[in-house]
């Protein structure tokens, strides 16, 4: 009978550290559940960031390029303060 107590006892807290143990995990995956998802938000953020980079420097480099031509080819420069004239109406 004694034999039977025990194993009965042994097999009651191997039941109740299993459920712990599960209750823990599920705890644990739960927390990396919602890092994925903030990690996963600030990759859509950063992919967005990128996008707009992206944009404003090829309109940069147009400007530059418009820039470039119109200095090369067309021979244009930028007016000086002296050679400016303001013409009042």
């Amino acid at each position: 009978m004694k034999a039977e107590l025990w194993l009965a006892a042994a097999l009651l807290a191997l039941a109740v550290g299993s459920a712990v143990a599960v209750v823990v995990y599920e705890q644990e995956n739960r927390v990396r559940f919602g890092e994925l998802e903030h990690l996963r938000a600030m990759a859509d953020e950063l992919e967005a960031e990128w996008g707009r980079l992206r944009l404003e420097e090829a309109s940069l480099s147009e400007y530059a390029q418009v820039e470039r031509i119109a200095r090369q080819r067309l021979k244009m420069h930028q007016v000086q303060a002296d050679q400016m004239q303001v013409i009042m109406p």
